[in-house]
């Protein structure tokens, strides 16, 4: 009796598929981009992936990686982010970038080159200014139509100068118009540290997107710092996502895909999966980013675990194209590891994330899809992806119990 107790507690522990996505794809997976794509390696250096090559992504400070990148489709609007046509003698800005808003301070570019992989241009902005603002903008502007959503972004880094007379750095991303309005990113600590800011901005006209850097000065007092800026990006999107370099014009990253079609492990009465990810900010989001999808090739008949639109944990059952979902977690940290687990089976189906139970809802009485068939990470079928990392995912051929449940998710 002894021994049999010891054996289910060992089958509840161990997944009938274990998948890890932290270096390398696994043999049953489908990987497909039909373009190519950039990624930090383990070195901390931006390379480029061809097409069809997974990106396993590092964090380019603490080299830690992060796991399979997974983004929908994207475009750099800004047509030079590699700082083309710039020079230190004399100083030039690179093409298509302009001061807008000097208040009387002088801006050089005093170095360029290339760093974690990346292309970089130094500018120093010093005098005392009159006003209490300094602008620098690339291109004027991309069109840009009521009810999308516009991310902006730069690495950035201060190697030289001082804090005085600074008040803050930002990256703004501005919907121009009559009176133009901008959503701020956070400001920047005055420090020679490799950070990304970023603004994400809901348009309200149809006017262009614009992306700005701005400094935050004290009206009267004399300032001299230096701005070391990487990777600019102007994005149609509500996060911001992995760089693409521009050099010329526009430049295009398609979407990841990753499918497993031969699933004869599936169970398809009972069973329960779990998948660790990471996801881009912010947590609010435009639409669900989907984790796990068993499905029959359509979005008619599955089982998902996703992040939903408020940023929070959830399950769905969908069977001929209607949809029962879970309750919700509290809304996710971005940028950490996190867990989510589903048990399914006819009537009473659970979810949890990050060892807790989440609420049950409509879950709790809901039937189960027929004519599952292949399994899609880190997406919809052709939507909704994590535009994230995806970082393990597994299988059990049977229902987890409640405690077991939260415990594969902390």
């Amino acid at each position: 009796m002894m021994s049999d107790r010891l054996l289910l507690l060992r089958r509840k522990d161990k997944p009938l598929v274990d998948m890890s996505f932290l270096g390398s794809l696994p043999n049953a997976g489908t990987f497909t981009r039909t373009s190519s794509g950039w990624r930090f390696n383990a070195s901390g250096q931006l390379v480029e992936e061809t097409t069809d090559a997974p990106r396993f992504d590092y964090d380019p400070l603490t080299l830690a990686i992060k796991g399979l990148l997974i983004e929908e489709q994207r475009t750099n609007t800004i047509a030079n982010s590699t700082f083309q046509g710039a020079s230190t003698s004399p100083s030039t800005l690179p093409t298509g970038w302009a001061v807008e808003t000097a208040s009387n301070m002088t801006t050089t570019v005093v170095g360029l080159g290339s760093e974690y992989g990346m292309s970089y241009m130094d500018i120093n902005v010093s005098g005392t200014p009159n006003a209490s603002s300094y602008q620098l903008r690339c291109n004027y502007g991309t069109t840009a139509s009521s009810g999308q959503t516009w991310a902006a972004s730069s690495f950035l880094k201060v190697p030289s100068g001082s804090a005085t007379g600074v008040t803050g750095v930002y990256i703004l991303c501005r919907e121009m118009g009559g009176s133009y309005t901008s959503t701020p990113s956070s400001a920047l600590s005055i420090a020679n540290t490799l950070q990304r800011l970023s603004a994400i901005r809901a348009w309200t006209t149809s006017h262009n997107a614009q992306w700005i850097l701005r400094l935050a000065v004290t009206n009267g007092v004399a300032m001299d710092i230096t701005l070391r800026l990487y990777a600019p990006q102007l994005e149609l999107g509500e996060t911001v996502s992995s760089p693409i370099p521009t050099s010329s014009e526009t430049v295009t990253r398609a979407a990841d895909n990753l499918s497993i079609t031969s699933i004869p492990w599936f169970n398809a009465l009972i069973g329960s999966f779990a998948g660790e990810f990471m996801i881009q900010a912010p947590a609010i989001l435009a639409a669900s980013r989907f984790v796990g999808n068993f499905n029959d090739g359509t979005t008619s008949n599955r089982i998902t675990t996703y992040v939903s639109n408020t940023g929070k944990s959830a399950g769905s059952l969908t069977v001929s194209g209607s949809s029962k979902y879970s309750g919700s977690s509290p809304v996710l940290t971005p940028e950490t590891v996190l867990k989510h687990a589903i048990s399914y089976i006819e009537n009473n189906t659970r979810v949890a994330a990050d060892g807790a139970l989440i609420t049950i809802n409509e879950l709790g009485a809901a039937a189960l899809p027929a004519g599952i068939t292949s399994l899609k990470l880190g997406a919809s079928v052709s939507s909704n992806y994590l535009n994230g990392w995806l970082r393990r995912f597994r299988y059990w051929n049977y229902n987890l119990d409640t405690t077991t449940l939260q415990k594969v998710t902390q």
